[in-house]
C-alpha cells in the first residue's frame, strides 16, 4: 500500500521501519520541526523519526494542516495515513485526504488512558498490563473506532522507558498486520469505543514528580517508576542545621514492613537501600541524584551527605 507516515519521537521509529521493511510505499514522512536540544541552548536537535527516515522524502511543517502541506500530500495520492505519536492535531481536510482514512497507534488499551501520557499513567496507576490500540483518528482525541489491540504485561521493575520500548514494537507489528490485511482484501472489524469506560492521561509536568510520603509504599514505587525517565520523582532532604536539599529518586523498592515514624522519616540503611517511612509500609531508596550531582547508590548518598535516622524527606 501507499502510505504517508506521521510521527516524531523514538516510540514511532519501530513502526516506520517495520512498514518500510514490509514493502509499503512511503512517498512522505511527516515529522515535527527540529527543536532546541535543551532549554537555553541554540543548537537544534532532529526528531528521532527524521533520523530514521533514512532517505525517504521528509516534511517538517509547523502546521501540518497548512494548504501547501495538504497540496503536496494530495499529489502523493496515499491509500492511508499512518500516525504514531506525531504531536500535531490533524484537521478534517487532512484526515479525509486518503481513501482508507487515517489510523493511529496509541500506547494504551483504549478507552483506558486516552491522552498525552498513557504509558506513564498505566504504571502510576499500578496496572498489571498495558498495550497498543490501532484506531481510526476522530475529531475528538483518542475516541475513534478501534481496529486492533495488543496487550503487554507491566513488570514490577518496569519504568516508563522500558515499557515504552516494548509497546513501540507492538505498535509496529499491529500496523503491519492491519495494512497487510487491507492489502489482501481481508476485513478488519471496527469497534466503537465505550465512552463510559474512558479514563484520561493528561500531559505530565515537572511538578508532578514531587513525592507525597503519606501515600502507600507500593504506590510510591509506582510513582518513581512511572516518572522515570521524565519528569523524575523528587523530594527534599531536611536535616538539622542544613538548607533543604532537592534530590531525584531514580530507583526504589517497596516493603510491607511496618514503620511507626511519620511519613518521610529516614529510618536507616538496609541491604536494599535507604529506608524511609511512608503512609503505609517502607520505601527503600536504591538510587538517588542530588541536585547538580551525579547519580549514586543509597550508601554513597548516606556517606556523602551524612544522612542519619530521624532526618526526613518532604516538600520544600
Amino acid at each position: 500500500m501507499k502510505l504517508v507516515f506521521f510521527g516524531t519521537p523514538a516510540f514511532a521509529v519501530p513502526s516506520l521501519r517495520a512498514l518500510r521493511a514490509a514493502g509499503h510505499e512511503i512517498p512522505f514522512v511527516v515529522t515535527q520541526p527540529d527543536r532546541p536540544a535543551s532549554r537555553g541552548r541554540k543548537e537544534l536537535a532532529a526528531p528521532p523519526v527524521k533520523l530514521a527516515a533514512d532517505g525517504l522524502p521528509l516534511l517538517q511543517p509547523e502546521d501540518v494542516n497548512a494548504d501547501d502541506v495538504l497540496g503536496r500530500l494530495r499529489l502523493a495520492t496515499p491509500d492511508v495515513l499512518v500516525v504514531v505519536a506525531f504531536g500535531q492535531k490533524m484537521g478534517p481536510s487532512l484526515l479525509s485526504l486518503a481513501p482508507r482514512g487515517a489510523v493511529n497507534g496509541h500506547a494504551s488499551l483504549l478507552p483506558s488512558f486516552r491522552g498525552a501520557s498513557p504509558i506513564a499513567s498505566a504504571i502510576l496507576k499500578g496496572k498489571s498490563e498495558s498495550g497498543v490500540t490501532i484506531m481510526r483518528i476522530a475529531e475528538k482525541m483518542d475516541t475513534g473506532a478501534t481496529l486492533l489491540q495488543g496487550r503487554v504485561p507491566i513488570g514490577p521493575e518496569d519504568t516508563t522507558d522500558t515499557l515504552e520500548a516494548r509497546l513501540a514494537d507492538v505498535s509496529a507489528l499491529l500496523l503491519v498486520e492491519l495494512l497487510s490485511a487491507w492489502q489482501s482484501g481481508r476485513d478488519v472489524p471496527e469497534v466503537a469505543q465505550d465512552d463510559s469506560k474512558a479514563t484520561y492521561a493528561r500531559k505530565l509536568r515537572k511538578e508532578d514528580g514531587l513525592i507525597d510520603w503519606t501515600r502507600l509504599a507500593r504506590r510510591l514505587d509506582c510513582h518513581v517508576r512511572g516518572m522515570f525517565p521524565w519528569p523524575v520523582a523528587f523530594t527534599f532532604l531536611h536535616a538539622e542545621g542544613k538548607p533543604p536539599l532537592r534530590l531525584a529518586v531514580l530507583k526504589a523498592r517497596p516493603s510491607t514492613d511496618a514503620a511507626s515514624a511519620p511519613p518521610g522519616t529516614i529510618l536507616g540503611l538496609s541491604e536494599h537501600g535507604l529506608r524511609v517511612a511512608t503512609g503505609e509500609g517502607i520505601l527503600d531508596l536504591v538510587e538517588l541524584q542530588p541536585e547538580n550531582r551525579r547519580a549514586m547508590d543509597a550508601r554513597s548518598f548516606q556517606n556523602g551527605f551524612r544522612v542519619k535516622p530521624g532526618d526526613r524527606f518532604g516538600p520544600q
